[in-house]
Parts: structure tokens; sequence; C-alpha cells
């Protein structure tokens, strides 16, 4: 907007404050000054929710991104042994080969969540 129209706005603003209300100059710009102020603190206020905002979803991708990884490690670097608890993996000693890997029972589902295709075959 052009400065020339912005000052024609802002007069016709004052103009019309001053009809409406009976406002002398100075009670106008006192209510001017006051919506002003408002719309700063609510400009103020939408930038902080904006950078929260932000941050969250910075952080939701970092999670994410560990999510992933945490699912890839546990899934091939866990070997099975006998003494390992298998209540966490999804074959859970049925047709257990120890020569198998560990495959985390919930990676399915932290993939999914994480938007990554992840099933699982229980070979």
């Amino acid at each position: 907007m052009a400065e020339n129209e912005l000052q024609k706005l802002i007069k016709g603003i004052f103009s019309h404050i001053k009809d409406k209300y009976g406002y002398t100059d100075e009670q106008a710009l006192i209510y001017l000054q006051g919506y002003q102020d408002c719309a700063e603190e609510n400009q103020k206020s939408l930038e902080k929710r904006d950078k929260m905002l932000r941050d969250t979803v910075a952080e939701l991708a970092e999670a994410k991104r560990l999510l992933k990884s945490a699912t890839n490690v546990l899934n091939m670097f866990i070997p099975c042994d006998e003494d390992y608890n298998c209540s966490e993996c999804i074959k859970q000693r049925q047709n257990c080969d120890y020569d198998d890997s560990f495959r985390w029972r919930y990676a399915d589902e932290a993939l999914a969540l994480i938007g990554e295709d992840g099933e699982q075959n229980d070979d």
C-alpha cells in the first residue's frame, strides 16, 4: 500500500472515530493508540507462537530421525541368544533360530508413526 493511501486510510479512520463517538482530536488519538498497542502486542504474540511452532516442528523432525535410527539399530545389531529377553522381539521365541536377529515388535508402529514403510517379515 502506498504511503499516500495509508495516510488517507488513517485520516478516514480518525475522522470516523471522531464522528461516531464524538471524540476530540486528543481522544481519537488515544483511541487509535490503544488499537496500535493492541496490534503490536498481537504481532509479538504471533511471532512468539510462530517461533514455538518452528521449534516444535524441528524437534519433531529430530525425534523422528532418532526413532528411525533406533529402530534400525534394534533390528540390525541385537543378536538372539538364550539369555536375551525375547518379550520385545516380534518372534518371541517362536520358530526362533539363534542365528536370527532380534526384531523389535514395535518397529512397524514406530516407522508408521514417522511415515516410513517398515513391514517386518516373520522369517
